[in-house]
């Protein structure tokens, strides 16, 4: 592996909101947090870990041309939009959402336990799209030693894979011994998250909700010190 901009992201490094029902920790710039050396990777505008107290959550709002992906990693949560949709997800399922020419919709937690997800803000490749909502239990988190694709581009489809507006992949992978993510593109931005464990990549020690970002990146080999879980996002190189 060799890759010419290689950044660890601690957990800690990153930016916090704490309010009464939400928790929210921020890899990049997102709502009061800026920071003007993380406004985004690639076509990554947002990656936010959202803990949603029970019987809370966002009401309705609106999103216009953005690549919206929600990962839940315990709990559930509510899904409800203009387009008719109602959909309750919870750990192993992955959401996407093409806002394209505007779409509104609410995110809840009306469960009696916390909730806990990662969501995804990704910059369409193409602008005005027709809005589209997807959901899927991919139960991820009971599969061994290999990458499950959950995001690909509705340009280039994977088999059982949702899709989105934009050049992006995302897998997940439950690991207990070295592993190695190749990407299904050359020379690609790819930004790696750890979800729980323990892992060293480039001698780099990562630990849960660790991460490092590349560039011009072909393949990761992965040291799997702990038991961990692993999402990689790939991405083509998007300029600001």
């Amino acid at each position: 592996m060799k890759s010419p901009n290689i950044k660890v992201i601690k957990n800690s490094s990153r930016g916090e909101s704490n309010s009464n029902w939400l928790i929210a920790r921020f890899s990049f710039s997102f709502g009061n947090y800026y920071n003007p050396e993380r406004v985004g990777f690639a076509c990554l505008r947002v990656l936010n870990n959202d803990i949603i107290s029970p019987k809370s959550g966002f009401d309705f709002h609106p999103h216009q041309n953005m690549e919206i992906v929600t990962i839940p990693l315990s709990g559930e949560l509510t899904h409800e939009d203009n387009l008719g949709n109602r959909a309750v997800i919870s750990k192993g399922f992955a959401q996407s959402m093409s806002a394209g020419t505007g779409i509104i919709h609410s995110e809840k937690n009306l469960s009696s336990k916390n909730t806990e997800l990662f969501q995804l803000w990704f910059l369409p490749q193409t602008q005005g799209s027709t809005p589209k909502y997807q959901d899927k239990n991919f139960h991820w988190q009971n599969t061994q030693e290999e990458w499950i694709n959950i995001i690909s581009p509705s340009l280039f489809p994977q088999k059982d894979s949702l899709q989105v507006n934009q050049s992006v992949f995302i897998v997940i992978g439950n690991f207990t011994q070295k592993t190695e993510y190749i990407t299904f593109f050359k020379n690609r931005s790819v930004y790696l998250i750890v979800i729980e464990g323990l892992i060293k990549i480039d001698n780099q020690t990562l630990t849960t909700k660790d991460a490092i970002s590349f560039n011009q990146v072909n393949n990761i080999d992965i040291e799997v010190i702990e038991k961990s879980s692993i999402m990689v996002i790939e991405m083509e190189e998007v300029k600001n």
